[in-house]
């Protein structure tokens, strides 16, 4: 089934009912954390740093420690990673040396019954 081409004119659905082409609202976007706008939040920085040293002092120390302790567990969590890595490589060089030690022997075949 085809989709109803979009009126462009006012369409009367019943008595003193009508719908206006266009007219839908547009709903804004609530804020997200992926879209950051940096103009407005490096003014408000100014501002606070001109109005408030106290605050933008507070501010900057908390920052500084959310840094740091970010830093932190991603170099514990690299760490991390890196040990799994190690362990999995040597479990797989074994894996590897066992394949090409039953690769490498000879079959025994059984002697013929006599």
């Amino acid at each position: 089934p085809k989709a109803k081409p979009v009126p462009n004119e006012p369409m009367k659905l019943s008595d003193g009912l009508w719908v206006m082409p266009g007219n839908e609202e547009k709903k804004d976007e609530p804020p997200s954390d992926d879209k950051v706008d940096y103009d407005e939040l490096s003014r408000e920085i100014a501002e606070m740093k001109e109005a408030c040293p106290e605050e933008f002092a507070n501010l900057r120390e908390q920052v500084t420690k959310k840094l740091e302790e970010q830093i932190k567990q991603q170099e514990e969590e690299a760490a991390a990673a890196e040990a799994n890595n190690e362990g999995k490589t040597d479990e797989t060089e074994a894996k590897t040396e066992e394949k090409k030690e039953a690769e490498n022997e000879v079959p025994v075949e059984p002697e013929a019954a006599a």
